[in-house]
């Protein structure tokens, strides 16, 4: 419930703030005409809450690890794009399993749960000043891999671990140290699936127009 409120204040608190500020070139780059594409790279960190129900019967805990990284496309005020995603479960059932080489030596290799995804966005992006936007982005993930494995062990055990994604709507405000860098404070909600309230550290820069 708090988090929700928090997504909501954030909306509130761009909207306001659109009435005091005017309309002000993308600050990516300040010298691009309204209608051309701006390119660019996107890389974030954060932790993602599970629904605790789901968690118990894949036997994970019910926080995760992302990695997240993709590209937007601005045009003005729209922007669209799309991105991978990788989760680190916290994994409350890993095994082991012992494999033997040429030589009869044993070695024991530990099993991993983790997850990987891509999602799909479009959003409206809003400048507070010089330094300073406001995106609200909608889009849907899609998670295709996630399981509990060795990894590059062919004939090792594997177990599927059931945690779908779904429709997301994500707040960010950015903060723009140089021309073409900014660094962004992120708070998403999915409205389907298992995932519930994600907060993302995010770096973007522009690397064509």
């Amino acid at each position: 419930m708090r988090m929700n409120i928090f997504f909501w204040l954030a909306i509130l608190f761009a909207c306001s703030v659109h009435n005091v500020y005017a309309a002000r070139p993308h600050p990516l780059n300040a010298n691009t005409p309204p209608q051309q594409k701006e390119h660019s790279l996107y890389m974030a960190f954060g932790s993602l809450s599970i629904n605790h129900a789901k968690a118990a019967r894949e036997h994970i805990k019910p926080t995760m690890v992302r990695f997240r990284t993709g590209t937007e496309t601005h045009i003005s005020r729209f922007l669209y794009g799309g991105a991978v995603n990788l989760y680190l479960y916290s994994d409350r059932a890993p095994f082991s399993h012992d494999i033997a080489d040429e030589s009869s030596a044993v070695t024991t290799l530990h099993s991993v749960a983790r997850a990987i995804s891509a999602d799909f966005f479009i959003g409206y992006h809003q400048p507070l000043g010089k330094r300073v936007s406001f995106d609200l982005l909608a889009g849907a993930e899609h998670i295709f891999i996630s399981s509990r494995s060795i990894p590059n062990c062919q004939n090792c055990p594997y177990s599927h671990i059931n945690i779908n994604a779904g429709a997301y709507l994500l707040s960010r405000f950015s903060f723009y140290k140089r021309d073409r860098v900014a660094v962004g404070l992120e708070f998403q909600h999915y409205f389907s699936g298992d995932l519930n309230d994600n907060f993302l550290l995010s770096v973007r820069t522009q690397f064509a127009q």
